[in-house]
């Protein structure tokens, strides 16, 4: 049985109300009535009606009111209008905010019964998609670990195809989550085959006890023959203490295994910053060994180049110390390796040739670095080398986006100036320009000491101004054509910016226009 909620400020509406209809026929209730919006609120909050009969005009809260607060805090409920007001205004409101029906009073019964009805119709379809919804979660639910393999073994085997945006969104849905960029896989070789899946829940819970005290991400997936741990390492330990960790950890798995009767060996690959190095470490278990030896300054070379992008955007967004910090431990690597400058000069060399391709026509400025890198004797002088190649890339990619943000937020003033009329907003508009909401906003209100969206409320109340001073438009119309939808908000938008109603507005300048003529 649906129950109903009337709200009327009149007692005999809220009396006709309830006897005009055979509530009990319609598999219906009627559980509470209210004289006034507050009052109705206040009981839909405490019994969750299905629907709310609801005049749009009463005191404390109006209908519309009303509908806005139980649209945010109770969106299933069915709303019904009853108003004797035939205002286009009450009508948008009444879009706005979902309401299935809007009568004109007096009423028939037969107009009330129709409105239930298409009440009870919305009701019953969004129970049927909630249910479907619930299913449909249930069965991803039940399938959750399936689909995490199934994804982690699709970036394992594409490389780097998959786009980084669609790559954490899947994470995302998927609940994955790694804290830190540095990766490691290591390849558990099982004595058997057939009954690795069989035993799965047994390794998976030596896995566990055994990673948690070295990663606080992992993820375990199975082929016929092996078990592959893939590791999220923490990228702030030194390359000592998480190498040393890793062997432990190796041991600490054929130990526990071992006891429960399983031998086996444990393999270690390299390590790679990004899901874009999870291809080339596993591909490292069909290639032979990790690289080590005269693969080393390869492998060091890979390193740099996995993480150069994220260097670049670094400095795109203004953070120096990132790059610094990334240079010193790609140094310190370096050292432990046991490398020289002349393994160094083609990472030296690719990142020369990836600052120079970012700041294009002051390339230049870089000519004399070229000829200092053919100097460099030691590993602490390639440090000061690339530290005061970022240095001067960070001057001129900064001054660089400075101009790129001012052509931006010309672009969004234009927009706002030629289509303010239009229900455009942050969201709109940083789509049109191919760049995030939080980015706009925060470029906006850095260069204009104001917030993108005040800016745009401000200029359209500015034209609204102008059409109450200068024109005969209807008040009622005049929201809507400087773009914006709320009217009961444009008229507190007025008086907050006037002092004055836009009724009283409109007659201050109309008084004002006669004295002058009088004159």
């Amino acid at each position: 049985m649906h129950t109903v909620i009337i709200a009327d400020d009149r007692a005999y509406e809220r009396e006709r109300l309830q006897n005009i209809i055979n509530w009990k026929a319609m598999n219906m209730c009627v559980t509470g009535c209210a004289k006034n919006g507050r009052e109705a609120l206040n009981l839909c909050l405490e019994t969750h009606p299905d629907i709310v009969v609801t005049d749009i005009k009463m005191p404390l809260m109006s209908g519309v009111e009303l509908a806005r607060a139980l649209f945010e805090q109770l969106p299933l409920t069915q709303i019904i209008f009853l108003s004797g007001y035939d205002d286009f205004a009450y009508a948008r409101s009444a879009i706005e905010y979902n309401v299935c029906a809007y009568i004109l009073k007096p009423y028939t019964e037969n107009e009330l019964t129709e409105a239930l009805m298409r009440a009870v119709n919305i009701l019953e379809e969004n129970a049927g998609r909630v249910q479907r919804e619930e299913h449909l979660m249930g069965l991803f639910s039940e399938n959750l670990s399936a689909l995490r393999e199934s994804f982690i073994y699709d970036v394992i085997s594409s490389g780097s195809s998959i786009p980084e945006k669609e790559f954490w969104e899947r994470c995302n849905l998927l609940g994955l989550y790694f804290e830190y960029d540095l990766f490691t896989m290591l390849r558990i070789n099982f004595p058997f085959s057939l009954n690795v899946r069989s035993r799965r829940e047994l390794i998976e819970s030596v896995v566990e006890k055994c990673v948690s005290p070295f990663s606080k991400g992992y993820f375990l997936l199975f082929d016929s023959c092996f078990g592959y741990l893939l590791l999220n390492l923490d990228e702030n330990a030194p390359s000592q203490q998480t190498a040393e960790a890793i062997s432990s950890l190796s041991d600490m798995l054929i130990r526990e295994f071992d006891v429960n009767g399983i031998n086996l060996s444990v393999d270690a690959g390299s390590q790679g910053y990004g899901y874009i190095s999870w291809n080339r470490i596993y591909s490292e278990f069909s290639g032979g060994d990790a690289y080590v030896g005269e693969n080393a300054v390869d492998s060091f070379y890979r390193r740099y180049k996995e993480a150069e992008p994220e260097l670049f955007e670094a400095l795109e967004h203004d953070q120096p110390s990132y790059a610094f910090n990334f240079i010193d431990e790609l140094i310190d690597n370096a050292e432990a390796l046991g490398l020289t400058p002349n393994h160094t000069t083609r990472l030296c060399l690719s990142f020369y040739s990836e600052t120079a391709k970012r700041i294009g026509e002051k390339k230049p400025l870089l000519d004399n670095e070229i000829s200092r890198l053919l100097e460099l004797r030691t590993l602490e002088d390639t440090r000061q080398w690339l530290k005061n190649l970022t240095s001067i890339a960070k001057k001129i990619i900064s001054s660089q986006r400075s101009g790129k943000n001012k052509n931006l937020i010309s672009r969004v003033l234009e927009i706002i100036e030629n289509r303010y009329s239009e229900p455009i907003d942050v969201s709109s508009i940083s789509s049109e320009l191919y760049i995030s909401p939080n980015y706009l906003r925060h470029l906006f209100k850095e260069s204009q000491g104001k917030s993108l969206s005040s800016y745009l409320t401000e200029y359209r109340l500015e034209h609204a101004c102008s059409l109450l001073r200068s024109t005969g438009c209807r008040i009622s119309d005049i929201p809507q054509m400087v773009g914006m939808e709320n009217n009961s908000n444009f008229y507190l938008l007025i008086k907050k910016k006037t002092g004055l109603t836009p009724s009283e507005y409109r007659a201050l300048f109309s008084h004002e226009s006669e004295t002058e003529e009088t004159e």
